[in-house]
């Protein structure tokens, strides 16, 4: 070693090993929420900051795996057999953003919406929900406590309305996980039904 040589270290603290462990959640396109575009994703976080997951988009399952950097983001390409490849973007401002329990959360869409009626007004659609951190929910028709239409546990379901919905018909998708009330602050998504 050189006479007089001083060397400086920098610590930095490993930021992934209080975070390793395992995460959930759902995606979706926030301009155009479509259930082609939507799905699942699961994730185990290693204290090094690699991590390995599972993406799930129309019912079928596409692994992957890559490694957050410092600032805790990622950007992930998922390649799914003879469709063009997903790119998952993990952005975080602070690993603070990754938590064990998530909120409920969910989307609802209805396809075809616009949709088209007949001479009376009414029509026929398909309801779609997705969900995530739930045990139960319920789609309901006016209200958060309106005419029930659908009940699931968590998952991504569909059902048809048959020829009655009207334009301005609302669909509410319910958080009723541990008997939870049929109220607005338990309203995961709703989606409005529009005519042509």
């Amino acid at each position: 070693m050189t006479p007089g040589l001083n060397l400086v270290a920098h610590f930095v603290a490993n930021p992934f090993f209080p975070k390793a462990g395992t995460y959930s959640g759902i995606f979706y396109n926030t301009n155009s929420p479509l259930p082609d575009s939507s799905g699942l994703f699961k994730l185990q976080l290693a204290p090094s900051g690699i991590f390995t997951g599972r993406l799930i988009m129309n019912r079928k399952g596409y692994p992957f795996r890559a490694r957050f950097d410092q600032n805790g983001s990622a950007t992930v390409p998922v390649l799914r057999n003879s469709l063009p490849p997903a790119a998952l973007v993990f952005p975080t401002d602070s690993l603070e953003t990754l938590t064990v329990k998530a909120p409920a959360m969910g989307l609802i869409t209805a396809e075809p919406n616009p949709f088209r009626p007949d001479s009376l007004g009414v029509g026929e659609t398909t309801i779609t929900w997705m969900t995530y951190a739930t045990s139960k929910v319920e789609v309901h028709v006016g209200a958060p406590d309106g005419l029930l239409f659908a009940r699931t546990g968590p998952g991504r379901f569909s059902q048809s309305t048959g020829p009655w919905v009207r334009n301005g018909t609302l669909f509410y998708l319910q958080n009723v996980s541990d008997d939870l009330p049929l109220a607005p602050e338990n309203t995961i998504a709703t989606v409005t039904l529009s005519s042509v």
